[in-house]
């Protein structure tokens, strides 16, 4: 289909032929220009705002991450120092190691706070604070028991809270795997937001270029239409043909328009 048979390109046509060229090429630019700015714009911000809320989201999901870590760390630690206690013979070792045990349960209580104050919403920590609350005074008598040089007790306590023990170990074990799994999908949703987001702005840029091809087309035909009209007119006129007339309609008052009628004048063809 020729831009000629296009009804949306004649009445634009009929508004821009009435309009100077140096309007023209102004508007053409301009539109260009527009569409440029706003690919920019629109880039820009929405790259500065996703760059924000993935820093954000990606700091309290790392802090959620190493809260968990930390307490699993406390978990394995109180684990360790309880057995250094229990094999410990010399009075002085047997008291350093009840200090580091003790250290490492105020430690672990400390991480179960904190454990419960950024995970709120996770059922393990709920279930892994109950477990910590109930095996504490039995660690404590472990402690106790061990100073004492009463091994055998000592034992005896610890397996008792054997079984409770490992659901701790487990449960801490799951909620680093759950946070980091967390932090993992977080990661994914904003990388396929940042290819959205390129998706978009590659549209906006092939709408840009198709305006610009668009408005070149337009701005062609503006011009090569009446220079056409003035080559057949001239043409005729030189074979002898002053009976040619020249659609007043369609050549417009701008610079080309007013000069193939100052040329239809000069060559007495005035009957438009």
């Amino acid at each position: 289909m020729r831009l000629d048979d296009n009804p949306a390109f004649n009445a634009i046509n009929a508004v821009l032929s009435h309009m100077g060229w140096n309007k023209k090429f102004l508007l053409f630019s301009s539109l260009y220009l527009l569409m440029i700015l706003a690919v920019g714009v629109f880039g820009a911000y929405t790259i500065v705002k996703q760059n924000d809320s993935m820093h954000m989201i990606v700091h309290n999901s790392q802090a959620r991450v190493n809260v968990a870590s930390n307490a699993r760390l406390a978990i394995v630690e109180l684990g360790r120092a309880l057995s250094n206690v229990v094999a410990a013979t010399d009075r002085k070792d047997i008291r350093a190691e009840a200090v580091s045990a003790i250290r490492a349960l105020s430690l672990l209580d400390e991480q179960t706070q904190l454990l419960a104050d950024n995970l709120k919403d996770s059922p393990e920590v709920s279930r892994l604070s109950s477990l910590i609350q109930k095996i504490r005074p039995v660690q404590m008598e472990v402690i106790k028991a061990a100073k004492n040089n009463k091994d055998d007790l000592a034992m005896e306590k610890i397996k008792s809270i054997t079984e409770d023990s490992l659901q701790v170990d487990e449960l801490s074990r799951q909620l680093v795997l759950n946070e980091r799994h967390l932090l993992e999908e977080i990661q994914l949703a904003t990388a396929n937001e940042s290819s959205k987001i390129i998706k978009i702005m590659l549209g906006l840029i092939g709408g840009g270029i198709l305006v610009g091809v668009l408005t070149s087309l337009l701005g062609a035909q503006l011009m090569i239409k009446p220079l056409r009209l003035i080559e057949e007119t001239m043409t005729a006129v030189a074979q002898g043909d002053l009976s040619v007339q020249l659609p007043k309609q369609k050549l417009g008052t701008d610079e080309i328009g007013r000069t193939v009628t100052s040329m239809s004048k000069t060559v007495g063809l005035e009957d438009f």
